[in-house]
């Protein structure tokens, strides 16, 4: 949502408010507070330096395949960002635990509800056969998006709106499954010019980092306005009852965009050209999809995160 103090159809961009990428300090401090409480539990939840901490994506075929592959935790594709943290010394394997948990074919609309069926898949096949529970997932990774979007912006029924929506149930449905989860990092949609169906198309999927922005703003604002909740389509984001903290993660371009042409090349343009910054992270590698290694720096781990040297999860600037 780089767009300076520019607008995209009337609404600013920027990661946080005030068309800022820089995470505001309160929250920032919030962050790093949570961060301190990660580290190795045992399968009840409770501190052990024997136990595991689990890092788990959540998401549909698009976060699927570029954290490991589809629909799979193990035996993951060449280049996805579990098989480069597998390849990868400086990443901590005793006690660290990365998951694929996304699902190909399970939109926003799936993960709302903490009973969903998707939980339950969540827990059987991929958490048990890593041998980890769920109350030791501590951190994951979100990126979501409903399919066959009918209305984009500035419609007051836009896509966009809904996502929000989904986005804050699905992150109370975490809290409520995982009840050790101490953060949450967003990302927003693949860049989808290059699209041949009409599941998840452009200008939606550029329009799903509004969403992914005022979820974040939502809870920076319900926590400086004294726990109120101000975003009604978020809805109570409150870090410290019933939702996670929650900061933007990567946000990939995705394969064969040009790099001269910014983002969107038919009047939409909100990104700068740039592979990667320390507040979120653009992709914008020509041939190649970068949202792996997007991850694979993903900048809120070692900032937000001061456990992470522990896990050991590096950060390439």
């Amino acid at each position: 949502m780089d767009l300076s103090r520019g607008t995209y159809k009337g609404f600013p961009g920027g990661l946080y408010p005030g068309s800022s990428n820089q995470t505001p300090a309160e929250h920032a401090a919030a962050g790093l507070e949570r961060a301190r409480r990660i580290g190795p539990v045992d399968a009840q939840g409770q501190p052990n330096p024997t136990g595991k901490t689990v890092l788990l994506s959540i998401g549909m075929s698009n976060t699927s395949q570029e954290f490991c592959g589809r629909n799979v935790t193990s035996g993951c594709w060449s280049g996805s960002f579990m098989d480069q943290a597998a390849a990868d010394a400086s990443v901590n394997h005793s006690t660290l635990v990365i998951i694929n948990g996304a699902q190909g074919g399970r939109d926003a609309q799936s993960w709302t509800k903490a009973g969903n069926n998707v939980y339950d898949v969540v827990r059987d096949e991929r958490l048990r056969q890593l041998g980890v529970t769920e109350r030791q997932v501590q951190v994951v990774w979100l990126k979501q998006a409903n399919a066959g979007p009918k209305a984009s912006l500035p419609d007051t029924s836009a896509d966009a709106y809904q996502l929000e929506r989904s986005l804050g149930e699905i992150v109370r449905a975490l809290r409520v499954r995982y009840p050790n989860l101490q953060q949450v990092f967003v990302s927003s949609r693949t860049y989808a010019g290059y699209a041949t169906t009409q599941l998840n198309p452009e200008p939606y999927a550029y329009e799903s980092g509004f969403a992914v922005k005022w979820l974040v703003q939502a809870q920076i604002d319900q926590t400086t306005n004294s726990g109120r909740v101000v975003d009604a389509r978020a809805g109570d984001l409150n870090y410290n009852s019933v939702a996670p903290w929650i900061a933007w993660g990567a946000v990939s371009m995705g394969r064969r965009h040009d790099c001269s042409l910014g983002r969107l090349n038919v009047g939409t343009c909100g990104f700068r050209e740039r592979r990667h910054t320390p507040v979120g992270g653009v992709g914008c590698e020509e041939g190649g999809d970068t949202a792996p290694q997007l991850l694979q720096d993903l900048p809120p781990y070692p900032l937000l995160v001061p456990r992470w040297a522990e896990l050991r999860l590096r950060w390439r600037s």
